[in-house]
């Protein structure tokens, strides 16, 4: 209900909740993590707060918040979060990830991870 849903079906129902909810998804993908393993999510911004209590209803630690934003000085509209299992460390939100430069190409950060496969880490770091 917070967004327009795509048109074309096969988005839609990619991009839609449908008859599970945010919650269900969180705990499928949580109970098919192993020990020490993470659960990674790319999902807009505006659900940050069910997200984070979500997992932390899981009693997931290690949960990680990285904006991702479509120019520098926009509003980030997509994050990506990770939570570990088994894992006590602090919430941390990390520098996030600028996607496009002024000309609307790549910025060096997303042609390294999107056409070169570097690690999100390492491109990060590599700023």
């Amino acid at each position: 209900s917070r967004a327009t849903a795509p048109a074309e079906r096969l988005r839609r129902v990619a991009a839609v909740e449908g008859s599970a909810r945010l919650t269900d998804w969180l705990g499928a993908a949580w109970r098919a993590t192993r020990k020490g393993g993470s659960v990674w999510l790319v999902h807009r911004t505006d659900r940050l707060d069910e997200i984070l209590a979500g997992f932390a209803a899981l009693q997931a630690g290690g949960c990680t918040v990285i904006p991702v934003w479509p120019r520098a000085g926009e509003n980030a509209h997509r994050m990506l979060v990770r939570c570990r299992k088994n894992d006590a460390s602090p919430f941390a939100l990390r520098p996030g990830l600028v996607l496009h430069d002024a000309t609307g190409g790549f910025t060096p950060a997303a042609e390294k991870i999107l056409r070169d496969g570097w690690a999100l880490d390492d491109a990060l770091a590599s700023l």
